[in-house]
């Protein structure tokens, strides 16, 4: 359990190591989720990183799962969560494990409301987080005070510099329209834009059952044993 001084409150935080874990090796890639006990039970993060680091699919990694208290206020372009994340998690896992600094060896990622707070986090701060997975990630959900016609993501990549990010995009075909069309919108938009991103489409819904394989697609496109340039 970690207690933040930013949200005064105390958090469950999920801890995958991988096998022959040392500080003797080099810095270990680091991979920060949202609904972490979802991520690890549901979605079974510690079955699939074993397995893609045994097949040499993915760089040995360190994943911690964040839990929320409510996620329909903290995964929603909530900047005090952020910063919490980013200014006070990062900076523990920094000192307690053998994790590299480098962004590009450093992934956030969630499904649905997660996967809009990955993209958030990862726009505020590509400085620590270089590559984003999202699974159905809700990037169709509105911005308080936004008043625009496009999804508030998309008008952000649209409108500001490039970022140095790489991206995993994925959605249902059975997805309720606006966060599929919404997927499809930002993926066309970031490619035009420049980035390094992949986008699939599966032949389910808003299914946990999908989310688990996409995650280990999605981890093996951003590791950095895959990555081209950036």
């Amino acid at each position: 359990r970690f207690y933040s001084k930013i949200l005064q409150s105390e958090r469950r935080i999920w801890v995958y190591i991988p096998h022959d874990y040392s500080f003797k090796q080099a810095p270990y890639n680091l991979i920060i989720a949202f609904d972490g006990r979802v991520i690890f039970t549901t979605l079974a993060a510690t079955t699939t990183l074993d397995t893609l680091i045994y097949e040499k699919s993915i760089s040995p990694c360190i994943m911690i799962g964040i839990d929320c208290a409510d996620r329909f206020e903290e995964l929603v372009f909530n900047t005090e969560f952020t910063t919490f994340v980013s200014k006070e998690l990062i900076p523990w896992i920094r000192e307690s494990y053998h994790v590299t600094n480098d962004s590009t060896h450093t992934t956030i990622c969630g499904f649905s409301l997660g996967g809009l707070a990955a993209f958030f986090v990862g726009i505020q701060y590509p400085e620590i987080f270089g590559n984003i997975l999202t699974l159905s990630g809700s990037v169709h959900w509105k911005k308080e005070g936004y008043q625009g016609i496009i999804p508030w993501i998309e008008h952000y990549f649209r409108t500001n510099g490039k970022r140095s990010l790489k991206i995993y995009m994925s959605a249902g075909m059975l997805e309720n329209k606006p966060l599929l069309v919404a997927n499809q919108n930002l993926h066309k938009e970031l490619e035009q834009s420049g980035y390094q991103v992949y986008f699939e489409e599966f032949c389910g819904g808003h299914d946990e059952i999908w989310w688990r394989e996409k995650l280990q697609t999605g981890l093996k496109y951003l590791s950095p044993i895959n990555n081209s340039s950036r």
